[in-house]
């Protein structure tokens, strides 16, 4: 199965992908209306009232594609036999008779199968091609190394990344993700599989703002004499990787059943229709079941949540006005085999704050999460009794952040942050219990000082700070 979410005349919605007989163009039914639809049209001669699950029988279709998730097994073994039937009645009736279950996809606007994934992680380092293009770097992976993206990073299929004008050089990859469908901590390998629902697309997009930000020595290299600093190189790296839109994930997610095996994908990159690089899943040096034990045994997996393995074929593919034949639009496409093709076209542009005067909707922003939390009407958090730590997006972490990091760390002070973004199941209330992993043999503690932000900010100036702290904690 094919599984999508979409926005059709303002509304999101989510459904079964499957090429239509009698057009031959890709539809997306939405399962519930499929069921409504079968139901009226059931009789005990065509077999479907007699066999139909009790689940369609008694309860209502989860309104999204990760709620339904949640159902784990038992709802991908419903919508199995649901898209069953559909295909049969596909088969069997004029076009007439299920157009009231969905839509051409050419008409509605696809988005992230998982448009804000509570987790979304990104590996690193983990293909012999990025250690070939990256020979100077200090380490590989032994382990799975990555970062955790925001929710404001990520788009869908056809929908714009925004390059802001004057940020440097952006690169893209073509990566292979995993969508878990069922809840799991301490994963053993030989059980991994069994907890992902299927796979999808990935854009890695990168820009290299971060290293010009960070440049010691002014000529694109921060040197470290006494020590390698780590958390500057992650924050460099993956810190580009970070800002709103850079992240397409789509066009949808296709189930485990249908992949087969993984490791025999054929991975193509494009840029305007021209062939820019073309890989194979068998290169992962560290595959799905490793991936899958390694966050579990430090995070609990949850039904919706996005891991991506790392940079599939050459790594950091230019993505500049003069590699474009449309002038400074470019459109990335990266497409894996059985999957399907993401793309998205980049525009290098000064766009403008979208809290400004003249904006009288007050909705325009280039992130769609950011758009889906100002529609909502719940863009601000009036006091801090209404805090939840459960309801928390991100939860940005600085490094070495201390007037003697020189003397301590033997690492250089810095005018920018050493940053990333951890996971915001990571944090928790005074009294919570913290769990220490069976394979950890120490634990460190320190106290740190956070802010907790209670509205969408963009280009915040210092003097209007203030005004978007609700508070502080430890």
């Amino acid at each position: 199965m094919r599984l999508a979410t979409f926005d059709f005349e303002g509304k999101e919605s989510w459904g079964i992908v499957l090429n239509n007989p009698h057009d031959d163009r890709l539809w997306v039914y939405e399962p519930g209306k499929v069921d409504r639809h079968l139901q009226l049209s059931a009789t005990t001669t065509n077999g479907y009232s007699v066999s139909m699950p009790k689940f369609m029988k008694d309860s209502k279709w989860p309104d999204t594609l990760v709620d339904f998730l949640k159902l784990e097994d038992e709802g991908m073994e419903v919508l199995q036999k649901l898209e069953t039937f559909l295909i049969r009645f596909l088969e069997q009736s004029d076009e007439a008779r299920m157009t009231f279950c969905g839509h051409p996809i050419d008409e509605v606007q696809l988005k992230s199968p998982i448009p804000q994934p509570r987790l979304m992680w990104g590996l690193v380092q983990n293909s012999p091609t990025f250690i070939r293009s990256n020979a100077q770097r200090q380490s590989t992976n032994v382990f799975p190394m990555g970062h955790q993206r925001p929710v404001g990073s990520i788009i869908g299929d056809g929908q714009m990344l925004y390059q802001p004008a004057d940020t440097g050089n952006l690169t893209y990859n073509v990566e292979l993700a995993i969508v878990i469908g069922k809840k799991g901590r301490y994963i053993p390998v030989n059980k991994a599989m069994e907890y992902v629902a299927g796979y999808t697309v990935v854009s890695d997009f990168t820009m290299d703002c971060y290293h010009k930000l960070m440049d010691k020595d002014g000529v694109g290299h921060y040197n470290v004499a006494e020590k390698y600093d780590w958390y500057v190189g992650a924050t460099m790296s993956w810190g580009g990787k970070m800002s709103d839109t850079h992240c397409g994930v789509g066009p949808w997610i296709t189930t485990r059943e249908e992949i087969g095996n993984v490791y025999d994908l054929l991975v193509y990159t494009k840029m305007n229709g021209r062939m820019r690089d073309r890989a194979h899943t068998a290169g992962t040096l560290i595959g799905v079941e490793r991936v899958i034990q390694w966050y579990s045994s430090f995070a609990t997996l949850y039904p919706g949540d996005i891991i991506h393995l790392g940079t599939l074929g050459t790594d950091g593919l230019k993505l500049a006005p003069e590699n474009c034949f449309s002038g400074l639009d470019c459109t990335a496409d990266c497409e894996i085999e059985k999957i399907g093709t993401l793309r998205n076209t980049v525009l290098n542009t000064t766009f403008g704050d979208w809290r400004a005067e003249d904006d009288v909707t007050k909705t325009i922003h280039v992130s769609p999460a950011a758009r889906d939390v100002i529609t909502s009407g719940k863009d601000v958090i009036e006091s801090p009794e209404d805090f939840e730590f459960s309801n928390v997006r991100h939860y940005w972490t600085i490094f070495k952040n201390y007037k003697d990091v020189m003397e301590v760390e033997g690492i250089h002070n810095l005018k920018t942050p050493r940053f990333l973004c951890a996971p915001a199941s990571a944090l928790g209330k005074t009294g919570a219990v913290v769990e220490l992993p069976p394979r950890a043999n120490d634990l460190e503690i320190s106290v740190e000082l956070a802010a907790v932000v209670k509205k969408l900010a963009t280009k915040v100036e210092e003097q209007d700070i203030d005004e978007y702290i609700l508070g502080c904690a430890f």
